[in-house]
């Protein structure tokens, strides 16, 4: 749809040449259909995501773990839709503030940010399940950044570094015990859950900047698309499910990413519960 040619009204008459408009140009005509376009790619990306939850509920009662290579067709599949929405959608609200492009997008993606998995952490979807690729897929970035010539090389590998960090911050806060809160903020828990709500923020913003890394190094994206933060407040109902949804999805990444870490937080927890 990069340079659309209309054909002529009269196909007895010699065609006369259209100039071929520009995308945004086309896109800005037809805003309607576009719009449906998109509620319908949507709508294909949840039927996506339900059937993988169903494959994998197939393979866990086969006892089997999905492959990379099953994974990265899915990925790939995922990330070709949710790149035809994005773009039309970016084109669509190119002129409005990021709150109304957010308002925009979150009202025709609104169905596809669901999905058959019953875990408050979403771990069985696509999303998450990305997560068990992390090493491999951080390893390789590493590597490409380190062979480049980029003069920002350095600066890159601070960023990849920077989301295991990020993580690190959100998962101290998030297994803090309640005499480890009362310790360090007293009664004030708003003061608490804001700060485990920034650290989680900046945890998806890391993973949005490290997904940005692999395609500028031409490395496989550590998920097949980026994620919201809960910063913008004035929220539609259709902007905080999806909030919602990605925040979940990012901690189920990383619960699985770093689950030996987790694994070890929740046993100290645990531990120091126990001897109240």
């Amino acid at each position: 749809m990069e340079n659309l040619k209309f054909a002529a009204e009269n196909d007895n008459q010699d065609t006369e040449y259209v100039a071929p408009i520009p995308f945004e140009e086309w896109c800005s005509k037809n805003i309607e259909r576009l719009a449906e376009d998109v509620e319908y790619g949507a709508k294909y990306l949840k039927d996506l995501g339900d059937d993988f939850v169903d494959r994998m509920g197939k393979l866990a009662s086969e006892k089997q773990r999905m492959s990379e290579a099953e994974l990265l067709k899915w990925e790939e599949d995922y990330a070709s839709q949710w790149n035809i929405i994005e773009r039309v959608l970016n084109t669509v609200d190119m002129n409005n503030s990021t709150h109304e492009a957010m308002v925009y997008q979150a009202k025709h993606e609104y169905k596809m940010f669901f999905s058959k998995s019953k875990d408050e952490d979403l771990r069985d979807t696509l999303e998450a399940q990305c997560g068990r690729f992390y090493r491999q897929r951080s390893l390789a970035l590493r590597e490409a950044i380190e062979k480049s010539n980029d003069e920002d090389k350095e600066a890159d590998l601070k960023l990849l570094s920077g989301f295991y960090l990020a993580v690190y911050d959100h998962l101290d806060l998030k297994y803090l015990s309640k005499e480890d809160i009362r310790y360090k903020y007293g009664d004030n828990y708003k003061a608490y859950d804001d700060s485990r709500t920034a650290a989680h923020n900046n945890a998806i913003k890391h993973l949005n900047a490290i997904n940005g890394l692999a395609k500028k190094y031409h490395t496989t994206p550590f998920t097949p698309r980026n994620f919201w933060t809960s910063e913008d407040q004035d929220q539609t109902v259709e902007m905080s499910k999806r909030m919602r949804f990605d925040r979940d999805a990012v901690e189920g990444f990383y619960n699985i990413a770093f689950s030996e870490e987790v694994r070890k937080r929740e046993h100290k927890l645990s531990r120091e519960i126990q001897s109240y």
